[in-house]
């Protein structure tokens, strides 16, 4: 199974058409790469994957499931986005802006559990974030 499937979208904003009938697949546990010349479709392509934008024909499927028919926090449970301007909010440290990643995974307004620290501590490990995990966003861009 493809972990993204977009069929035969159509997007736009307003009345202008970015996209127009685009079908890709991007599989699971892979790189992928879209690129292209500036104002060809791709930070739309994104958005509409990430359901900032919604389509106008056709549809965008994770794992099988059409994404704007699924529930907000089940998608923040198995897909992430990283926009390209990738500055964290002011006075938060590395460490808690990681922590943000385990929000769909709270129950209502309950704190973290000790899972959650092992995922974080796991996160912050594998991307070599340990020596700047404390800093504060002022001294430390993504």
């Amino acid at each position: 199974m493809k972990a993204i499937e977009v069929n035969k979208i159509d997007v736009g904003y307003a009345n202008e058409l970015i996209i127009k009938n685009l079908s890709i697949s991007i599989p699971s546990n892979k790189i992928t790469t879209i690129i292209g010349p500036n104002g060809c479709g791709k930070s739309t392509l994104i958005k509409t994957i990430a359901r900032i934008l919604n389509v106008k024909h056709g549809a965008v499927f994770l794992e099988g499931e059409e994404i704007h028919k699924v529930d907000t926090k089940e998608i923040a449970k198995r897909m992430a986005i990283l926009p390209q301007t990738a500055e964290a909010p002011g006075g938060l440290t590395v460490y808690e802006l990681i922590s943000y990643g385990r929000f769909p995974y709270k129950k209502g307004m309950g704190s973290l559990k000790k899972e959650d620290y092992e995922y974080i501590d796991w996160a912050i490990d594998v991307t070599g974030l340990t020596e700047v995990q404390n800093r504060l966003r002022e001294r430390f861009f993504l």
